[in-house]
């Protein structure tokens, strides 16, 4: 998308999410995002009980930004190396907005056709594919395996939050 003339990676968020809280955001580059140094905490280092708190229940993309958006950041952005799936979230967002297409969209285009993976797609929740491999959840100390019905009956609201979160599986 920078090479198409779409995303200027220099650019800070406000320049695509106007919404997002100017503290950060007017600090925050595309590029800082892309190679974690944003400064943004990953999430239980910003939320010491995020995935016991947030982790189990449906938030939209938006939703789950805002958990991160106006939260300390650890270090100046473009000044230190902090891995965070949160920046990665806000960039999914980004990308998103400038595309006016779901991320799931974007790397089915860009990605997966073009380097012909023809068993690779993005995880949402909703779609079973040939071949997918699924887990297990532990229950009265027993281990349970998830069947496709499982799978199926389990939906969320949105059908491209996985997506955006980066959640991804990939076959030979």
């Amino acid at each position: 998308m920078a090479e198409e003339g779409l995303l200027d990676l220099d650019a800070t968020i406000d320049t695509y999410l106007p919404y997002f809280p100017k503290k950060n955001a007017s600090r925050i580059t595309v590029r800082h995002l892309l190679e974690h140094k944003s400064g943004i905490p990953h999430h239980f280092i910003g939320i010491p009980r995020y995935f016991e708190v947030h982790d189990k229940y449906f938030h939209t993309p938006i939703e789950h930004m805002k958990h991160f958006w106006d939260i300390e950041l650890l270090h100046e952005p473009g000044e230190g190396l902090t891995y965070s799936s949160p920046g990665y979230y806000v960039l999914g967002i980004i990308l998103e907005t400038v595309s006016e297409k779901s991320y799931a969209e974007l790397l089915e285009e860009n990605i997966f056709c073009p380097l012909g993976m023809e068993n690779s797609h993005v995880h949402n929740n909703r779609s079973i594919h040939k071949n997918m491999a699924t887990g297990y959840q532990m229950s009265f100390l027993i281990f349970h395996r998830y069947d496709d019905e499982d799978i199926r009956d389990f939906k969320l609201e949105n059908e491209n939050v996985d997506c955006l979160l980066g959640s991804m599986f990939i076959r030979k």
